[in-house]
């Protein structure tokens, strides 16, 4: 099952209430205590969804809608954190500048290296994203905390108000124990330069630490 970026902003606009003990946010800084995550969102963007669904309680789930808990059954493929430069009645049109996680448990796929599941992801992307253009391969680098890290940037296009739009986006995979964390960090290309600025930023506070 994949759930695209729109659907996974739809489904789960709880907005910034984290429903789970392990999550919490701070000004702009978040912390994810089950996997020992702490990042830091751009000042003046919004924290759209801290929704981390592998901590979900059992009677939170029950009190979701049938669509929401059919979508849990795939935790995988929902993400833990949202993060835009907009609030979601922003009259900005085209498509938002955002940040989402994913977490997978690293038993389903098997124990690779960061740059081994970015390359298969990438290839994975490919019958799913349309005109799917890859930038830059998948490389190695450092996250501090992570076992491995890798980063890729790809562009796709995706339909805006009856037209479509170049969305660039960077891709970082970490690997820590029992898990891989992917981070997405979109924005539409031709934004300015300011956004990419600012996107970087956020970047670069991603950290682990024991979880």
């Amino acid at each position: 099952m994949t759930v695209d970026r729109r659907t996974a902003l739809r489904l789960f606009s709880l907005g910034a209430a984290p429903v789970s003990l392990s999550v919490s946010a701070n000004g702009d800084l978040y912390t994810n205590r089950r996997l020992g995550l702490s990042m830091a969102k751009p000042p003046g963007w919004f924290f759209v969804s801290l929704a981390d669904h592998w901590a979900m309680s059992a009677e939170y789930r029950r009190s979701l809608d049938a669509e929401a808990r059919q979508a849990l059954e795939h935790p995988e493929a929902i993400p833990i954190l949202v993060i835009s430069k907009y609030k979601r009645d922003s009259p900005e049109s085209g498509v938002a500048p955002s940040i989402t996680v994913y977490d997978e448990s690293t038993h389903a796929i098997g124990e690779r290296s960061a740059l081994e599941l970015l390359q298969g992801s990438m290839s994975a992307l490919k019958p799913f994203a349309s005109d799917m253009s890859l930038t830059e391969e998948p490389t190695s680098l450092m996250v501090p905390g992570a076992n491995s890290a890798a980063a890729s940037l790809w562009s796709y296009s995706e339909p805006v108000e009856g037209e479509y739009v170049r969305v660039r986006t960077r891709t970082i995979l970490t690997v820590i124990q029992g898990h891989a964390l992917t981070f997405h960090f979109f924005m539409q290309e031709g934004a300015p330069r300011s956004v990419a600025q600012e996107l970087r930023n956020a970047e670069r506070t991603i950290t682990f630490a024991e979880a």
